[in-house]
């Protein structure tokens, strides 16, 4: 039988209730006390006041579970959006840990091998020294010009905003002057190698890990700006080498606790002759 339920219960209750006192009526010979009548009618009201009162928790009862159904549908939609997103954090954390593996065989491999070899004391014709001793001079925050190794030694945090590989105008400027220098006749014999250095503070910003990986990444990235900028400014290509050695060559000691040196920022741009470079021109 289908369920009655609300003011239709309540009729079929009131109904039957109804029935019972006309049956005790009829079977009493037609008649009924007063009393009895009045029993009677109580009974029904408190039947009535117990079935609205059965109805109303019967309704309440409804609501709670209706939203208790939400509630677990919220929560199961929640577990398996989790769940996605866990399961994109371990592809992701599978990619960042081969890739330092990557890195950490790579400067290992760098770490063994032979050290750079930068070249001695160098005898540049007395034009070409003179250029450049004066190319020094106008230029005294940016740069120094070392005579008896032919190298001129860009300062990183003037040549290059924190963590950047982009010149500055004004290092870019200086670097195009150089070039001209480097491109005239007394300096045909001779080559530049370009070597960036850091110092030991680590990357930290994202985007420059992104960008360079680590300390040995940005050295280099910065050596071959300068070779850029070298070649903008219309140096032979065929007379550049670029690369960078990281924090592995200071020239002062670093602060305690991975603090760096100003110092050891730097590109060096070292005058060769021209056969120490891979390329014989």
């Amino acid at each position: 039988m289908p369920a009655v339920k609300g003011t239709s219960m309540r009729k079929v209750l009131a109904f039957a209730i109804a029935a019972t006192v006309l049956a005790g009526v009829m079977a009493a010979g037609g008649c009924v006390d007063a009393k009895e009548y009045d029993r009677v009618v109580a009974m029904n009201r408190q039947a009535q006041d117990s079935l609205d009162q059965a109805l109303d928790r019967q309704r309440l009862l409804e609501a709670e579970r209706a939203a208790l159904e939400a509630k677990i549908a919220d929560y199961e939609r929640t577990i398996a959006f989790k769940q996605n997103e866990l399961d994109l954090l371990g592809g992701a954390n599978k990619k960042l840990l081969a890739d330092l593996d990557a890195l950490k065989a790579q400067l290992a491999k760098l770490q063994n091998a032979a050290p750079l070899p930068l070249p001695g004391p160098v005898k540049l014709p007395a034009l070409l020294n003179e250029k450049l001793m004066q190319f020094a001079k106008e230029n005294p925050d940016l740069l120094e010009y070392f005579p008896r190794d032919g190298m001129v030694k860009f300062k990183a945090d003037l040549t290059f905003a924190k963590g950047s590989d982009e010149v500055t105008a004004d290092a870019k400027a200086a670097l195009a002057k150089l070039a001209g220098i480097l491109s005239g006749s007394e300096a045909a014999d001779f080559a530049i190698w370009a070597v960036g250095h850091t110092d030991d503070i680590p990357l930290k910003n994202p985007a420059t890990i992104e960008r360079h990986g680590s300390n040995l990444g940005l050295s280099t990235n910065r050596a071959v700006s300068v070779f850029q900028a070298l070649a903008d400014g219309g140096m032979d290509v065929l007379r550049i080498r670029a690369g960078g050695v990281s924090k592995y060559h200071p020239v002062e000691a670093n602060a305690p606790g991975e603090k760096g040196n100003p110092a050891n920022r730097r590109v060096e741009l070292w005058i060769v002759p021209k056969e120490l470079l891979l390329t014989a021109n």
